[in-house]
Order: structure tokens, then sequence, then C-alpha cells
């Protein structure tokens, strides 16, 4: 059987209130879905979208860390170079 939820046009805006803490009646109503199927989608498919978050996240911070140490490796070249200029 496959997920109501996950076929619906309107998944992206369901899964952001399940993950914001809206009552699950709240948003059956809203989006005209059962509180079965949401909780059937809560359990089997919102974990596996918010370890992909998590691993997204984590790979732009690894990114933004290794051009921050970049950055910093460069300058530190830059003093070495002008240090030995001037016999520093």
């Amino acid at each position: 059987m496959v997920c109501k939820i996950c076929r619906s046009e309107k998944r992206k805006q369901i899964d952001k209130a399940l993950v914001d803490g809206a009552s699950l009646r709240t948003i059956a109503d809203r989006f005209r879905v059962s509180k079965t199927g949401l909780i059937r989608h809560q359990a089997n498919h919102i974990p596996a979208i918010l370890a992909a978050a998590k691993e997204a996240t984590e790979a732009a911070n690894a990114d933004t860390l290794l051009a921050r140490i970049q950055k910093l490796i460069d300058d530190g070249q830059d003093i070495l170079k002008r240090a030995k200029r001037a016999k520093e």
C-alpha cells in the first residue's frame, strides 16, 4: 500500500506541520487526510526525512568548516611569506 500522505500535493506542508508539532487533528482537518494516515506517515516516513535533513546540514557545516580552515592556511602562508621577505 502506498502512503497517501507521500503522494499528496501538500506533502511538504504536512511534513512541516508534523515536525513543528501541530496536533494530528489540526493537520487532518487542515489537509483533509485521516489521523490514521498521519500516524502511519509520521512513524514510517518522517524519521527518514529528518535523518536526510540532518545529513545535509552536517555536510553543509563540514563544507563551511573546510572553507574556514583553508582560509586560515592561506592567511598563515601569506604571513609567513611577508615575514620571510622582511627577514623577521
